[in-house]
């Protein structure tokens, strides 16, 4: 590595490399030390979704984007996530947290039930 973080035989910057590595590794608390989750530190998540969901939840998000409800696509899909956790969480494990990951989730095809 050179004094810009850099291997020598790299002939292109890698300047998202650090964040990417810091974002896969960032879980020492559930909630990242902040007491309160909705106010945790918020990191970047690649996932496919169809496109006409996608489309209508931008849609939604600029439709309300005004006041009073002043709604982002960030939000609409937090408040999404957090619903249907809490829906997973009352029918199959009695309302309590799911046990932490042990590992990171790999990609590829669902695990068969």
């Amino acid at each position: 590595m050179n004094e810009h973080g850099r291997s020598p035989t790299a002939l292109f910057p890698t300047p998202f490399a650090p964040q990417r590595t810091m974002e896969r590794n960032m879980k020492p608390t559930r909630h990242h030390g902040c007491s309160d989750p909705r106010k945790s530190p918020k990191i970047r998540a690649t996932l496919y979704l169809p496109y006409e969901l996608l489309e209508e939840a931008r849609d939604a998000a600029v439709h309300l984007a005004g006041f009073p409800v002043r709604l982002t696509l960030t939000k609409l899909a937090e408040d999404a996530l957090r619903a249907e956790l809490q829906r997973l969480k009352d029918r199959y494990n009695a309302g309590r947290d799911f046990p932490p990951r042990a590992e990171d989730l790999r990609g590829g095809r669902p695990i068969a039930a």
